[in-house]
């Protein structure tokens, strides 16, 4: 993505102004910097990163480095100068977005376990990565040992290894890359406005996959062929299982099914106002039905908006609910039909499940 392809250039230029004292290297940061705070708000994450990583530098490295404090304030104030128009525009659209409610869930344990098997590729590749990344902070040399088969155990025993940290700093640098866009938008989200998603965390998966990449350099050569064939093997088989199991939303489907058994002035309740109206209304060719999205005026379902539902089913004998991509987690929506309606049937779709509610007193 767009933001991906950003964040590698903001940390090349980042690392290269660390390195070297080149203007071009100043021109590159700022540019791309600021192109990146432009394309998502996750980028200013990635900022702070950088900011973070400095001030380690600082306090606890006595590495040189070519980058002054002065001239790193004059280049995040640059940054921020080239951002300025837009903040004012941000500031409107967040507000306005936890005001209507329509953030995002907040996230929990099972929400970054999905980041991983995301960006993992499968749940096989997600663990191997995961126990791949801790091991690109330490490096293996064999003192002595050699196996022989017909003693093997024995032989094992006579295997010495010296184990020491080593490119701290690098690993230093990928972690809190790694860790700020993700971490800070978990206890935003958290304390404040829910802000997590995994499709923004992408910017900071790029430096685990470096992370990884620098665990497995560590293998041996002659390993390393197997390795590999571990990872195309595992990826292998899940995109075989991709490409060989349906997974595009049945909406054509299942809007042939409610059109067909509908009756006039049936109520078309969508729990997703937009995705799943758009999706209905594409295919739909009946004029004669009342679609309703709910809620209205926020995202999530809660204790506070189902109230406005009770209005919107009043005046129907049949109300039709298309649940896809559901924000009622709490079954809310289900437990207000279920008080005045009967469930007289329900049928599944990929991704879409439509359900049919007859008013009780109807008969």
């Amino acid at each position: 993505s767009l933001s991906s392809l950003l964040t590698l250039l903001s940390m090349y230029f980042f690392i290269e102004l660390v390195r070297k004292r080149r203007l071009r290297d100043s021109v590159g940061y700022v540019i791309s910097s600021a192109l990146l705070l432009y394309s998502h708000v996750y980028g200013l994450f990635i900022i702070v990163a950088q900011n973070s990583y400095l001030i380690g530098r600082f306090l606890f490295s006595k590495m040189p480095s070519e980058l002054s404090f002065k001239k790193w304030i004059f280049l995040q104030g640059m940054v921020l100068s080239l951002f300025a128009p837009w903040v004012k525009i941000l500031v409107t659209q967040t507000m306005r977005a936890v005001g209507s409610g329509t953030g995002l869930w907040r996230p929990d344990i099972l929400t970054i376990i999905n980041s991983f098997l995301t960006y993992g590729g499968s749940s096989y590749l997600a663990v191997l990565f995961l126990i791949f990344a801790p091991l690109s902070l330490i490096t293996f040399e064999k003192m002595s040992g050699k196996i022989d088969w017909r003693r093997l155990f024995q032989s094992l025993e006579t295997y010495r290894w010296k184990i020491k940290f080593s490119h701290t700093e690098e690993v230093f640098f990928l972690t809190l890359w790694f860790f700020t866009p993700i971490m800070l938008p978990i206890v935003i989200s958290r304390f404040g406005a829910s802000i997590y998603h995994i499709r923004y965390t992408i910017v900071a998966f790029c430096a685990f996959y470096l992370l990884v990449a620098r665990a497995m350099s560590i293998v041996h050569r002659k390993y390393v062929k197997f390795l590999v064939a571990a990872i195309v093997l595992l990826a292998g088989i899940e995109l075989f299982g991709y490409y060989h199991v349906g997974h595009k939303e049945q909406w054509r489907d299942a809007v042939h099914y409610v059109e067909s058994s509908a009756d006039s002035k049936d109520l078309i309740l969508f729990n997703d106002p937009v995705c799943g109206w758009l999706l209905f209304d594409y295919y739909s060719s009946r004029a004669d039905l009342v679609k309703r999205g709910f809620p209205e005026t926020r995202h999530r379902v809660d204790e506070e908006s189902i109230g406005e539902l009770r209005p919107m089913l009043d005046g129907h004998r049949r109300v039709w609910f298309i649940v896809s991509h559901s924000t009622d987690k709490k079954g809310l929506i289900m437990r207000t039909l279920n008080d005045s309606f009967h469930l007289a049937s329900h049928k599944q779709y990929r991704g879409i499940d439509a359900y049919l509610f007859e008013r009780k007193d109807a008969g």
